[in-house]
């Protein structure tokens, strides 16, 4: 059975960047891009603050088989903590820098989340945005 990761996938990240490819090219501001889902365990975001020319130069497939395999490997790894499990394919397999996920509490507050410490031993922390 087939179970879904409530976390965004592989997929929106490119969905993502194919939205600043798209913003840059009509001359839309890039912080005004981002891609949402919600799950049973929350709302999330993905935004971009980055160097838009690390997006522009991007080359890689992000629906490709292989991406989605590392995804799948890398969330099966973090199963206690997804959150952890999607910073890490972020900073391993995208290596887009400047992609970062945000969580919208069901109050409204929005916590920015961020991957501390140095690869085996990570942590998520918790940065209340304003």
């Amino acid at each position: 059975m087939v179970t879904p990761i409530p976390m965004p996938s592989n997929d929106d990240v490119g969905t993502l960047i194919d939205l600043l490819n798209n913003a840059v090219t009509n001359n839309i501001p890039i912080d005004d891009v981002y891609a949402g889902m919600i799950s049973p365990l929350g709302s999330y975001q993905i935004r971009f603050t980055g160097n838009i020319n690390d997006i522009i130069n991007n080359t890689l497939d992000l629906s490709s088989v292989s991406i989605e395999n590392s995804y799948m490997a890398i969330m099966r790894l973090n199963k206690a903590d997804r959150e952890l499990g999607f910073l890490k394919f972020l900073r391993d397999k995208v290596g887009i820098a400047g992609i970062e996920l945000y969580k919208i509490d069901t109050n409204g507050s929005i916590i920015k989340k961020e991957l501390n410490g140095i690869p085996g031993n990570e942590s998520v922390s918790n940065v209340p945005c304003t």
